[in-house]
């Protein structure tokens, strides 16, 4: 769920069972609704990913929300992940806060904002950034008369253009058709005039007036490993005592199933780098467990792929949750061990441990290649590995989509038939 929420009736990344709310930060919805009943003491409470999708005031960093989400988790008496990670907050666009206020709601299509000459939005990737768009990537920004508001006083200023190697910038160019706006420290755009130019045309004069719901940025908040009362969460979510500026509007949370979808496997985010001779493999975490660690079967052709299936369900048959860890452990190359360099269509299939990288949040893993002139010509059938997510001292493995073994076609496993050069994928390739 970062970035835009579409459903993808192509695709299966992941089902997503959350409780949803929407949350924000200045009074801009209608009154709240009673939070939810507290549980029942006779339950016993499963740790779960809390999901909450925040519209705030432009001036609320990341760090600020965690932080604020953090206090009034540990004064609501719940337990959650204190990983790396365990609380975050992603920033999304505003046509991706309509779409999951839509879904949640059940309200009618938003005016369309597709269509647009020239646009002025937040910046996701830095907080007092904004981005400038034009419908038309040829035409050029040459100047921009920009009219600023700070505690109710407007000031004018007029920009140029200048690199973002530029320490000073102000206003920089990103890339055709889009263009940055830096502002001081709490000072919000209110209005802009813009003089946009294409090779051989006049200069043309564009005006972009902000509403206050334009100036908002999005969020969404996760809380991994939550148990605890969402009516108590919320109620210290609205105590300026313990966040400071309170989440003033919280709707009553909701229960509600996300499903993409894709008919389609989705390729694992592994890739082959050329310049190192070196294969590496990345995972995110599938939604609602949480693997300390994940085991990969590879490489396998088809036919190994299928005859280590029948393998396992042969010989663990129903106790496959409680000895499979004991079968991964007999041929297994742990984080800690050096692998040996693995020469593709020649290297026998082996169990490797996947860690967990704190730095990139994925469980990743880097393999080093034997020379090209050991590598043998594949089969034609591809490369496979199994998968299995496993947790605790006992290595028990989760359930994935039905099944302990989940298989992956790993797409960008080097062949013998790139001995002549092989070149980096896309990057849209390198991760799940």
């Amino acid at each position: 769920m970062s970035r835009t929420i579409e459903a993808c009736l192509s695709a299966i990344w992941r089902p997503l069972a959350v409780l949803l709310a929407l949350i924000g930060l200045a009074a801009w919805a209608q009154a709240a609704e009673q939070g939810t009943k507290p549980q029942a003491e006779t339950e016993v409470a499963l740790p779960r990913r809390l999901t909450l999708v925040a519209r705030a005031e432009p001036q609320l960093t990341q760090s600020e929300l965690v932080t604020k989400l953090t206090d009034a988790l540990k004064k609501s008496g719940a337990t959650f992940s204190t990983e790396e990670g365990g609380v975050r907050a992603v920033s999304i666009t505003s046509s991706s806060y309509a779409t999951i206020e839509r879904l949640v709601r059940d309200v009618g299509q938003s005016d369309d904002t597709s269509k647009y000459d020239v646009k002025m939005e937040p910046y996701l990737e830095e907080s007092g950034t904004w981005q400038i768009d034009v419908a038309d990537p040829a035409t050029y920004l040459e100047s921009l008369t920009l009219t600023t508001s700070l505690g109710g006083k407007e000031e004018k200023i007029e920009l140029e253009p200048k690199s973002l190697k530029d320490k000073d910038w102000t206003l920089a160019f990103h890339s055709p058709g889009r263009w940055l706006l830096r502002l001081p420290d709490g000072r919000l755009p209110v209005k802009c005039v813009l003089k946009l130019k294409k090779d051989g045309a006049q200069v043309e004069t564009k005006e972009v007036k902000l509403k206050q719901s334009e100036l908002d940025r999005y969020w969404i908040l996760t809380v991994r490993g939550y148990v605890g009362n969402e009516a108590t969460l919320f109620e210290k979510l609205k105590d300026p005592t313990v966040v400071g500026t309170p989440f003033k509007a919280i709707e009553k949370p909701e229960m509600v199933s996300i499903i993409l979808a894709n008919m389609y496997e989705e390729p694992i985010g592994d890739r082959y780098l050329a310049d190192s001779n070196t294969y590496e493999v990345n995972f995110e975490r599938p939604g609602g467990i949480e693997p300390s660690r994940v085991w990969l079967l590879f490489p396998l052709t088809a036919q190994e792929r299928d005859q280590n299936l029948q393998a396992i369900r042969g010989e663990l048959k129903d106790d496959i949750y409680v000895k499979l860890s004991g079968l991964i452990h007999r041929n297994a190359v742990l984080a800690s061990d050096e692998a040996q360099k693995l020469a593709p269509g020649a290297s026998k299939p082996t169990w490797f441990e996947i860690p967990w990288n704190k730095d990139k949040s994925l469980f990743h893993r880097s393999f080093k290649l034997d020379s090209k002139d050991n590598w043998k010509r594949g089969d034609g059938t591809g490369v496979f590995g199994l998968l299995v997510y496993s947790f605790g001292t006992e290595d028990r493995p989760y359930r994935v989509n039905g099944t302990y073994t989940p298989v992956k076609k790993l797409e960008n496993w080097p062949d013998a038939a790139e001995k002549a050069g092989a070149s980096e994928p896309a990057a849209a390739a390198n991760r799940p």
